[in-house]
């Protein structure tokens, strides 16, 4: 029979489990080393808060590696509460990597909506709960590299209450965590940074956080099924730059087939995924009816696949539109070797300005999520 001590723990450890178990598919980097031990054992917290009230401008850094081009969707971190702070948000900056110390600025995210949250864990050190810390970001997106990310709680300090955020003591990446006193909101840098073992002689410091975001896979290849290449190369395909891949009516064998298709291939980084889609930025460069239908090629069925499709009317104006896969992603990203398929067709539908009309993509690329 199962003692009550033992159903305790039990209990302890699936709710430990369950409190971090949300977080865990979508992480694309994280500075803690065991999850959710570290957290549940570590001693250290520190109110790395900008409190505009009591003029505190304090925030913690890390560095990052990126081992391919990422889009990140949101950063988490832990912390512990001393009293019952009053959070209005998050500031995140991202830096560049400049031997072992935050660089240049490459981008500032102030005053992100914070979503803070009892993970259900239970710092045994401070005798206190371990808060989740949740900032959602739109619209960055970085190259293969190392960086540094700095991150905050934007709060009101006027009655004490903070939100402290954790170290480890488990060395991650090639830098400790770094410290800085003078960061204003903006993301200039006033102060130097500094070691966080300046403060308690423990060198192996990281902050505890997590980078959650998906994988951007560029086409490695790409073949003109019908049509005409006019203008652009594969790299027109990766970025949204202005460098477009255009494709022209040509010779159409039969009414039922698109006068415009090609097919893209690729190969995620990862042997299986938890979401993936296909994005596409195209216009018509000729005014008329057209549509554009995407499609994502199956690998258990070595066809298009029937069911992850799209049509969407083309026009003039550059739009960008997302093919989101379904059901097993197997069938879409090869396990053997993470290959990716894709195509676009696009047809006229109704009167034009011209019959050899041409049709432009600035990106296709693959969004993969661990």
């Amino acid at each position: 029979m199962m003692s009550k001590s033992l159903m305790r723990y039990l209990t302890f450890l699936l709710t430990s489990l369950l409190a971090v178990q949300s977080i865990a598919s979508d992480i694309v980097w994280s500075n803690i080393n065991n999850v959710p031990g570290d957290l549940i054992s570590t001693g250290d917290g520190w109110s790395a808060t900008r409190a505009e009230d009591v003029g505190s401008y304090r925030i913690a850094a890390d560095d990052v590696f990126l081992a391919q081009r990422t889009r990140i969707t949101g950063i988490e971190y832990f912390s512990i509460q001393v009293g019952n702070p009053d959070i209005l948000g998050g500031d995140l900056y991202v830096f560049s990597y400049d031997n072992g110390i935050p660089g240049t600025l490459i981008a500032a995210f102030p005053d992100l909506p914070l979503n803070h949250y009892d993970t259900g864990l239970l710092n045994t050190v401070f005798n206190s709960n371990v808060y989740g810390n949740i900032m959602p970001v739109i619209g960055l997106e970085l190259a293969p590299g190392r960086y540094f990310f700095a991150l905050r709680t934007v709060e009101n300090r006027a009655g004490g209450a903070k939100n402290g955020i954790l170290t480890t003591r488990t060395a991650i990446g090639t830098a400790r965590a770094k410290w800085n006193f003078e960061v204003t909101r903006d993301g200039t840098v006033n102060l130097s940074w500094m070691d966080m073992s300046a403060f308690n002689s423990v060198q192996d410091q990281e902050w505890a956080f997590q980078v959650h975001g998906a994988l951007v896979t560029e086409p490695s290849s790409f073949t003109v099924n019908l049509g005409k290449l006019t203008q652009g190369n594969l790299a027109s395909l990766a970025n949204d730059d202005g460098n477009a891949l255009r494709v022209c009516r040509f010779i159409v064998p039969n009414q039922q087939v698109a006068p415009v298709t090609v097919q893209i291939n690729g190969t995620a980084s990862i042997l299986s995924c938890s979401a993936l889609k296909l994005t596409v930025k195209s216009h018509m460069v000729h005014a008329g009816l057209f549509s554009q239908t995407l499609d994502l090629f199956n690998w258990n069925t070595n066809d298009w696949d029937i069911a992850d499709n799209r049509t969407d009317n083309v026009n003039t104006t550059y739009t960008t539109v997302d093919l989101n896969g379904t059901g097993n992603l197997s069938r879409l990203l090869r396990p053997s070797d993470g290959a990716l398929r894709a195509r676009y067709r696009v047809r006229q539908i109704g009167p034009a300005a011209t019959y050899q009309w041409c049709h432009e993509v600035d990106q296709a690329v693959w969004i993969v999520t661990p």
